[in-house]
């Protein structure tokens, strides 16, 4: 096993251990829709331009996932290119990171009947950890951000609800 192979398996028990501290729904949060205040997992990567990044999660319509996000750079900017992290984990045995997905992700503005201006492109990092590059949220108001998850022909996807 390599130093990277080393780090990759810190991360992910780290991530894990995030996890765990925010699969219960805050108070005054819509069931299905529990954002992780803090996740913070020890061992993980801090982002240097915002070292208190929190991670976003919400198990899968049907049940299936516990999907996570978070920006890659801890912020979300209005109108300007940035990429998402994409943690995957399933809920139903045997459990554990999802490999080998494709990473579906759409804005879209209810109140004003559009979406995002762009089509963004995933990539698997590691086992479970997805790099979304080529969002854009090009104006202030509420989004509802779909991240679908697509394994074996088969998609399933969780939402999550966002005002900028």
């Amino acid at each position: 096993m390599g130093s990277g192979d080393a780090l990759t398996l810190t991360w992910l028990s780290g991530m894990i251990l995030a996890l765990a501290a925010c699969s219960a729904p805050a108070p005054g949060n819509a069931p299905g829709h529990a954002p992780c205040e803090a996740a913070q997992a020890p061992g993980q990567p801090r982002d240097p331009e915002d070292p208190g990044a929190a991670w976003h999660s919400a198990t899968s319509r049907g049940g299936s996932y516990q999907v996570s996000w978070r920006p890659a750079r801890g912020v979300l900017p209005v109108n300007e290119p940035f990429e998402l992290l994409v943690w995957v984990e399933a809920e139903r045995a045997p459990g554990g990171p999802v490999e080998g997905a494709e990473i579906i992700v759409q804005g879209d503005m209810p109140d004003h009947g559009h979406g995002m201006l762009r089509e963004p492109r995933s990539r698997e990092e590691a086992p479970g950890l997805y790099r979304v590059r080529g969002m854009l949220l090009h104006m202030v108001g509420h989004w509802t951000l779909s991240i679908d998850v697509l394994v074996a022909g088969s998609a399933e996807g969780a939402d999550f609800e966002l005002d900028l």
